[in-house]
């Protein structure tokens, strides 16, 4: 369920101060306790799981207080994070053309690119834009792979 308040360019939330700034990226999280947030609205409009990045620091006077953290928050404007993530060599593609994500049948857990083929924030099905190809992934499986930097397109 997407309940985003979209502006045309990002979505608007809030984030500890600390990490209000271009380029903070994060993978988010509600807690329970949030529901009782008069800023709940403002917050929690964002897709849980999902990784987003500070496009814009807004300006704001208010001194907003986490109930959670304790920390203060500052409003942003975020979008969803580009991904890195891999696809199977062969498989015919182009530059900025959607595609549907699926992830890969491996069971080899302690291998060192299991953080690009399942990548967090990324979900079976996803449609994702490739934006470049980063290289070849030298799979112990041989399976022949590309590592990508692809954006989510909801």
């Amino acid at each position: 369920m997407n309940r985003n308040r979209d502006t045309g360019k990002g979505y608007i939330t809030l984030v500890d101060s600390d990490t209000a700034y271009v380029g903070y990226r994060f993978i988010y999280k509600q807690y329970p306790e949030c529901n009782k947030c008069k800023y709940y609205s403002v917050c929690n409009k964002l897709e849980e799981g999902r990784i987003y990045e500070v496009t814009k620091v807004l300006n704001s006077e208010n001194n907003i207080k986490c109930l959670i953290t304790g920390e203060y928050m500052k409003p942003v404007e975020v979008r969803l994070g580009n991904i890195y993530t891999t696809i199977r060599e062969g498989i015919p593609f182009d530059i900025d053309v959607l595609i549907h994500w699926h992830g890969l049948h491996c069971s080899y857990g302690g291998c060192r690119f299991r953080k690009i083929c399942f990548p967090r924030g990324l979900k079976e099905g996803d449609k994702i834009k490739i934006k470049r190809v980063v290289g070849k992934v030298d799979c112990p499986l041989n399976i022949g792979l590309l590592e990508i930097d692809a954006e989510i397109v909801k």
